[in-house]
């Protein structure tokens, strides 16, 4: 063998090996899926997120201190719906996410992109922010259940994004997003978690003014429909994420301000779900923040105004976070 090809061998092996070790490298700072578990540096993580409305992640008055809060209170991962409207927000939502020290979910309104202006935007996003390889991003998750249009889209991702999850956002196995989904067939083939929803108003699971008779059988019912999901992800060896979960306000009042101790209890019940660390139940976004403005504001003078009764949520909130962090 000659000299030049001793050199060449040398130096690919090196060049090969120093590429893994980056890689290597680059992983440790993402959330990953390992088995069951979502892990952070080989340790399993026990995430709380939150999605965010449109009124709030694409303003920039506000978005600061409202993230800020979030933070403070104890949520780990901020989703957001992005389509073509929206899409130019993404990076300094980003941005003010990481410096926060907020983890994002972006995911995909499918039905609002073409498959061209998606890969597009993931390309400018990564010119801005080398999103692709940033552990601010959590996860890319589609709000659909087109699997012939996912599963490409999905191979693309994955092709340019190593370090990144990839989901799919569903309702689950008995209120999925139509009636000839496969949903235990999409989820162990298409995306790295199982996901559910829980929806105890719109299942009729608690109607009217029963919000806080119908506690009791809503965790039932909660329960069996998570130990179901649980089942599964253990099967396929998969974590598992709730990624929507809601309660109406105390007497199903709608008008922001009113009292939601019977919201704060639902969301401490998923909270405890999560404490066994053996579980595959990893993460949860619990309900949807959204902006209120004070009404006696001038239109030129809008002015966020978070009511007493909702800081106090958020306050109670963050303590059941913060148990289950400890």
């Amino acid at each position: 063998m000659t000299m030049l090809k001793l050199r060449t061998m040398f130096f690919f092996t090196l060049f090969a090996w120093m590429f893994c070790v980056i890689e290597a490298c680059v992983a440790q700072n993402h959330i990953q899926a390992n088995g069951t578990q979502l892990v952070l540096k080989g340790v399993p993580q026990r995430l709380v997120g939150i999605r965010l409305a449109d009124d709030v992640w694409m303003g920039e008055k506000e978005l600061a201190p409202t993230l800020a809060l979030l933070r403070q209170t104890g949520f780990d991962v901020i989703a957001i719906g992005v389509d073509p409207n929206n899409e130019k927000f993404v990076s300094p939502f980003i941005k003010e996410a990481e410096k926060q020290g907020l983890r994002v979910a972006l995911q995909w309104r499918l039905s609002l992109w073409s498959d061209l202006e998606m890969k597009e935007s993931i390309q400018r996003w990564d010119e801005e922010m080398q999103l692709l390889q940033s552990p601010v991003l959590v996860a890319w998750d589609f709000l659909s259940d087109d699997i012939e249009r996912i599963q490409p889209l999905i191979d693309y991702i994955k092709d340019k994004d190593t370090p990144h999850l990839v989901g799919i956002v569903s309702d689950g196995l008995s209120n999925g997003l139509n009636e000839t989904y496969d949903y235990e067939g999409c989820m162990s083939m298409l995306s790295d978690y199982f996901t559910l929803g829980l929806h105890p108003q719109k299942w009729l699971w608690t109607s009217g003014d029963r919000t806080y008779d119908a506690l009791p059988n809503t965790y039932i019912k909660s329960s069996e429909y998570i130990e179901s999901h649980k089942r599964l992800a253990e099967k396929h060896q998969k974590p598992l994420v709730i990624s929507s979960a809601d309660y109406p306000r105390d007497r199903n009042l709608v008008d922001a301000g009113t009292p939601t101790n019977y919201r704060l209890s639902f969301f401490q019940f998923l909270l405890a779900q999560m404490k066994d660390m053996e579980s595959p139940l990893a993460l949860v976004y619990l309900g949807e923040y959204k902006q209120h403005y004070n009404p006696q504001s001038l239109p030129e003078d809008l002015k966020v105004y978070t009511y007493p009764q909702d800081l106090d949520f958020l306050q109670k909130l963050g303590e059941a976070i913060k148990t289950l962090h400890n």
